[in-house]
Parts: C-alpha cells; structure tokens; sequence
C-alpha cells in the first residue's frame, strides 16, 4: 500500500485554474479573470494567506484564512474557503 504525499505550499498565480476548479466544486462557479482579480485583492491584505495542498503535482485543495483581531476574545484565525 503506497501512502499520499501531500505537501502544503502558498498559492500563486499560477494556481488560479485550479483555484477556479474547485471554488466551483464549492458552489462558486467563477471565471478566471475572477478568480485572478479575488486572489490579487487578497494577497494585498494585511494578514491574509492562501494556501494549496498537493498531491502527485497537482493543485487538490486550497484554504484562505485570516486574522481577525477582536476586543472580547483574543484574536482568532477564520478560515474563508
């Protein structure tokens, strides 16, 4: 039996076909240049990161998150998409 490799990396620009895919998988059928324009706008907030999971090579999933500071609690990571 042969184990997954799965490794974790920051997203670029290059992943955004396959950022589209699956935030269609999600229920948000976007268009590239969409996707594209969302991404840029993220990258360029304070405290923000994507990050995509691979497996043999290919872009299988991805994760948005976060900080959000808070007065009542401690701040706190959400987690987007």
């Amino acid at each position: 039996m042969t184990k997954a490799v799965i490794s974790i990396r920051p997203m670029t620009t290059g992943d955004v076909p396959a950022a589209q895919g699956l935030l269609s998988q999600l229920g948000y059928p976007l268009d590239p240049q969409e996707v594209r324009r969302r991404y840029a706008a993220v990258m360029e907030a304070e405290g923000h990161v994507v990050m995509v999971a691979e497996h043999a090579r290919r872009v299988v999933a991805l994760c948005h998150c976060y900080v959000r500071p808070a007065l009542d609690k401690p701040p706190g990571v959400v987690v987007q998409a």
